[in-house]
């Protein structure tokens, strides 16, 4: 029976029965040698347990081994990919390695390059206000040399004024006496038409009494050589009032053309003045803006106005109001030139 369960160990049918060797001894204990071979029966029992287990053991440590190969594989495998990612990784490092320190380089020369354009641009910026000061003081002493040279301008055109109304008067009584005298030649040449008009008519009576009135004859001749005189008389008066009426005319172009000078001489500091309040309305106006422009933004953070805000106003308002005196002084000048022309 021994033999049989030993052979048949493998077939599980068996193995089911026999797996716990439940044998019957109540018999065999009564036999002499059923000690030995109980002591036989549970040693092989429990050496058969033990294989089965070892054999149960192996087959679980061949499935957990070809479990950890599939593991090990495919950890390998990973490792692989891994070390490929860790290779290319490094790479990638490496790259941008280099492209941080280019970068890195390009920002310092960056920075310094900024940093320079901050150094130039306050330095600009200081010579900027430093100009702007001299200008300023410059414009000052500008603007007084303008004002005295305006008053002594403006008592010139007084002067001229003085003296034009000084001519005019001279002219207004030059051309009164000139009607005066217009009037006594009118006078003299009506005298002279009657006087004509009585000579014909006496010469006409004469005619007819030639031989009785020679003494009368002799009597005209004196009145004629009368009437010659006053003939050469009215003559020479006409003569000293066209002397007189040239000298006048004369004189009046004479004021003409000094009117014109003093117009022309105007006109040049009008367009003197403009050119030049234009000119230094147009550098504080650019002065003012670009030192707006750089100071708005190198302190974007606060709001800052510069003293040529306020110049720039008061050029522009002292410019309009020089050039307004300016025309209101030629207007006047042409005006009296136009009114001494007329007359």
């Amino acid at each position: 029976m021994a033999h049989l369960h030993l052979n048949n160990y493998d077939n599980p049918d068996i193995r089911q029965q026999s797996s716990g060797f439940d044998i019957p001894t109540g018999g065999l204990q009564q036999q002499p040698m059923v000690p030995t071979l109980l002591n036989m029966i549970s040693q092989l029992t429990s050496l058969l347990n033990e294989s089965y287990a070892r054999q149960n053991i192996n087959i679980q440590i061949q499935s957990k081994e070809h479990e950890l190969n599939k593991k090990i594989e495919q950890l390998v495998s990973e490792v692989e990919y891994y070390k490929k990612e860790c290779n290319r990784l490094k790479e990638e490092k490496e790259v941008l390695r280099e492209k941080w320190g280019k970068s890195n380089w390009c920002i310092w020369i960056e920075k310094n390059r900024l940093k320079k354009e901050k150094e130039n641009f306050q330095k600009k910026w200081e010579e900027s206000v430093k100009v702007s000061s001299r200008r300023e003081e410059e414009n000052m002493k500008l603007r007084k040399k303008w004002k005295e040279s305006n008053r002594c301008k403006w008592n010139e055109l007084n002067r001229l004024k003085d003296e034009n109304e000084h001519k005019k008067k001279n002219l207004e009584e030059s051309i009164s006496k000139c009607k005066v005298l217009e009037k006594d030649v009118q006078k003299y040449k009506e005298e002279k038409v009657k006087i004509q008009r009585k000579w014909k008519e006496s010469n006409r009576y004469r005619w007819k009494e030639i031989h009785r009135q020679k003494d009368d004859m002799e009597i005209m001749q004196h009145d004629m050589e009368i009437m010659t005189q006053m003939l050469n008389t009215s003559n020479h008066h006409n003569y000293l009032l066209e002397k007189d009426v040239n000298y006048y005319s004369a004189e009046c172009e004479k004021i003409k053309q000094e009117h014109e000078i003093v117009i022309q001489d105007l006109e040049k500091n009008i367009r003197h003045y403009k050119d030049l309040g234009d000119i230094y309305c147009s550098r504080i106006i650019k002065m003012a803006e670009t030192n707006r422009t750089d100071i708005t933004t190198t302190h974007s953070n606060r709001p800052f106005k510069t003293c040529n805000d306020v110049t720039r106003d008061m050029a522009v308002h002292y410019c309009t109001l020089h050039c307004r005196k300016l025309d209101h002084i030629t207007e006047s000048v042409e005006f009296t030139v136009d009114k001494h022309s007329r007359n």
